[in-house]
């Protein structure tokens, strides 16, 4: 599992700090692995599904009309839900749901039932599914707010849902959301979490961005640096040249890897 660590210690080995006294510490590479994670989270932000169910654990979302629910307590870094889908419940004896394919039948399935009878109620129940999930409203928002205990301002992020005034009592909503990763090793959002797939494209991206701050300081001095007692002429515009290409061939490569982001259900 990728961590800031080794990322340093990847940057600066690759740079020559073994044999050369360089100009780059801990602090720059630090910036650098900013840099690309905040590029990944433009291109290649993280995926998951959370799910909102039953009225005692969404107050009142059971029921018909619009609620509000703030969602970047429950999940780390989200940055936006992207889809959502409805799906009616029936609650049962012991308080357990099971998914219910329509909104308000006239009809119940029973055993001994003609293989008819069956068919009017299997089709209605499809077009309750198909009713339900078209008519319900979902919208995102950024609201600030004011901390109920400090009373700074904060920033949260919000999940509104409308439902129309036919739904069952009881219904859950699944959505996909997007959230960012964080140049850190925290367990849920830093670069631990990073697909081991894209890990070298994120040493790769600091090490461009590692060259431009070496070219840059390097051009201030001729070129010229110490390597153990001695010196070497190294052309500074060439190294910033070189990582400047670098960068644009690791960007196009991250949006190459973009795909249309399929519906949540079909």
């Amino acid at each position: 599992m990728l961590s800031v660590s080794d990322v340093r210690e990847h940057t600066l080995t690759f740079l020559g700090a073994s044999a050369l006294d360089i100009e780059v510490s801990e602090g720059d590479v630090d910036a650098c692995l900013k840099q690309a994670i905040r590029l990944l989270n433009r291109y290649l932000p993280k995926q998951d599904v959370g799910i909102i169910e039953s009225p005692q654990q969404t107050q009142g979302l059971g029921t018909a009309g619009g609620s509000k629910h703030r969602l970047d307590d429950k999940h780390p870094g989200i940055i936006a839900v992207v889809d959502c889908e409805f799906s009616p419940i029936t609650q049962i004896e012991g308080g357990a749901y099971f998914e219910n394919p329509f909104v308000y039948s006239p009809v119940r399935s029973a055993g001994g039932e003609s293989a008819g009878t069956y068919g009017v109620t299997r089709a209605y129940y499809e077009d309750g599914r198909r009713v339900f999930s078209a008519d319900p409203e979902w919208y995102t928002n950024h609201e600030t707010v004011a901390n109920a205990t400090t009373g700074e301002l904060e920033r949260h992020l919000y999940l509104y849902l409308s439902l129309p005034e036919y739904t069952s009592q009881f219904w859950r909503v699944m959505y996909r959301y997007n959230y960012q990763y964080t140049p850190d090793d925290d367990p849920y959002t830093g670069v631990g979490t990073i697909r081991p797939d894209l890990e070298e494209w994120v040493f790769r991206y600091v090490e461009a961005q590692a060259k431009i701050i070496l070219s840059r300081i390097r051009g201030k001095f001729g070129g010229v640096v110490e390597t153990q007692g001695a010196f070497a002429q190294l052309d500074a515009m060439n190294l910033q040249q070189e990582a400047q290409q670098d960068l644009y061939a690791l960007e196009e490569d991250l949006r190459s890897r973009q795909r249309p982001i399929p519906p949540l259900f079909d």
